[in-house]
């Protein structure tokens, strides 16, 4: 009788147990969900204060004779994927690739370059890609000293930019990657080279 009592009591504790480690969980989620969502909200407010003096400091540069993008959105594009693909086969070790120059790259991008080049052009598909570059660098500068998640973002934004050197710019020198809202339009023109 006393093995059975023994045994009720035990398996009580572990129910009990389970409960609160399943509340303890669901409270450690609901954390995790309330940081993400804040990060999201700070780097939409980030976003659009740059866009804001972007905008104030924007002279409204014509498109140039041909009816191309003013400079500012080739030099990000170019320099983008430049910069990214040079991480990606170099590492982080190099001289000129390394995390310090990686941060300040970021956050250059973030205040300057990014929204220079957003308020430059009138493509609105192209806005919807400099928007993704710019919310993705954002989260590598919040990221950079994790090793795995800043390999990952540094990846993504290769990606994007190859996708835009190639679509945008007309560089078919590494090829499209298809992961933009460019690169789709483009499909859906009918433009793809596949």
């Amino acid at each position: 009788m006393k093995t059975i009592g023994t045994c009720i009591g035990l398996i009580s504790c572990l129910i009990v147990s389970a409960c609160d480690s399943g509340e303890e969980s669901n409270d450690q989620e609901t954390t995790e969900n309330d940081q993400v969502e804040q990060r999201d909200e700070d780097a939409k407010k980030v976003f659009q204060d740059a866009l804001a003096e972007a905008n104030e400091d924007h002279d409204f540069k014509p498109e140039n004779d041909a009816g191309e993008e003013p400079d500012s959105v080739f030099a990000l594009i170019h320099r983008g994927h430049q910069i990214m693909n040079g991480y990606n086969e170099n590492g982080y070790d190099d001289r000129p690739y390394n995390v310090e120059n990686l941060k300040d790259r970021a956050e250059s991008n973030i205040k300057e370059d990014i929204p220079e080049a957003y308020v430059n052009t009138d493509d609105d598909v192209l806005k919807k890609d400099l928007e993704d570059i710019f919310y993705i660098t954002y989260e590598l500068k919040e990221n950079v000293e994790n090793d795995e998640e800043r390999d990952h973002l540094v990846r993504k934004l290769r990606d994007i930019y190859a996708d835009l050197d190639y679509y945008f710019l007309g560089n078919e020198t590494w090829g499209s990657m298809d992961v933009t809202h460019y690169a789709e339009s483009q499909s859906e023109n009918g433009q793809s080279d596949s």
